[in-house]
């Protein structure tokens, strides 16, 4: 039984990971990350902040897993390109916060509009049945990560409701 569920976890981890992959955005247009010119850790640091609303830059560093020294740089490439705003915090002005600018919620929202397109499309060759089962089995998932990460202290992703 170890055997298996050794197999198993690896079998599923490159399930995983095919599927994102498959899900990527192909080709360009204004659409696809790519087309913003920034890094990879730019773009995550751009989500992190969409996902977190206003954080401090110590709340994005705990969540990103960087030194603060290197999300200030990330941050700093952001602003630069109209895609964050750093704010001064209403009660303590020591304490820096960062929030989409215009352009980060433009970015948001076109991303989310194409990526539901793309599901949209996978989905169609899908059986209700099967996309209730799949449902199922990932919430399920989604709570076993949730539970490690919150017994090991770790900032967790939140589901979407």
């Amino acid at each position: 039984m170890a055997h298996y569920r050794e197999q198993g976890a690896e079998r599923i981890g490159l399930l995983l990971h095919g599927v994102m992959r498959g899900l990527r955005p192909k080709g360009r247009g204004p659409e696809h990350d790519h087309d913003l010119d920034i890094t990879l850790g730019q773009l995550h640091c751009l989500r992190r902040v969409s996902d977190l609303g206003r954080p401090t830059m110590g709340d994005l560093a705990d969540h990103m897993h960087l030194s603060p020294s290197t999300v200030t740089g990330l941050v700093d490439g952001l602003v630069g390109r109209g895609l964050v705003e750093r704010l001064e915090d209403a009660d303590d002005r020591r304490i820096v916060r960062v929030t989409l600018a215009a352009g980060g919620r433009r970015h948001r929202d076109q991303h989310r509009r194409a990526h539901q397109q793309r599901l949209a499309a996978v989905f169609a060759a899908l059986s209700d049945e099967d996309l209730k089962r799949i449902e199922s089995a990932l919430e399920r998932l989604h709570e076993v990560v949730v539970q490690a990460a919150e017994t090991e202290g770790s900032p967790v992703c939140r589901k979407e409701s």
